[in-house]
């Protein structure tokens, strides 16, 4: 059998190469109108900034911020990498996406945060290393003041 880049051979079919290197792509982010509790997102008026924050590794790494969108529920982002020279292995330890706005007046509010955590069991599924769009669909959660996000995203080889 034959594996592809970033690939290995085991027992008769293909895995991930945990030191292969990946570079993690946004591509767009839509949230919602409101907050988790119906209230708008800017005390001062506006629309919300949102960026995203990846989390890469572990739950308290440093996160690597996407740029933000500015007074818009939807942003399409540039197309390069947000992060850069990653290994599978830590994409598969723990990936986050924490949305947040960024203009908020007393800090970057949050949005929502959605992770693929193998130990809360949400594992980083392997069909994400064959470099296809990926949605994150991370539903309103009041409880957790979780509002919701849509993203978009894929790996590609670096």
């Amino acid at each position: 059998m034959v594996c592809g880049s970033g690939f290995l051979c085991s027992s008769g079919s293909c895995a991930v190469d945990p030191a292969s290197r990946w570079n993690v792509v946004l591509e767009s982010l839509t949230v919602p109108a409101t907050r988790y509790d119906g209230a708008g997102w800017d005390t001062i008026g506006g629309n919300p900034d949102p960026l995203v924050a990846l989390i890469i590794g572990s739950s308290t790494a440093t996160p690597v911020n996407s740029g933000s969108g500015s007074d818009t529920y939807s942003v399409t982002f540039p197309g390069g990498p947000t992060a850069t020279d990653v290994r599978a292995d830590a994409l598969q330890a723990f990936l986050g996406f924490n949305v947040r706005d960024d203009d908020s007046p007393a800090a970057s509010e949050s949005i929502g945060y959605c992770t693929y955590d193998p130990t809360r069991g949400s594992p980083l599924p392997a069909a994400v290393f064959t470099e296809t769009t990926q949605t994150v669909d991370c539903g309103l959660d009041a409880p957790t003041m979780n509002s919701g996000f849509t993203l978009t995203w894929h790996l590609e080889r670096f």
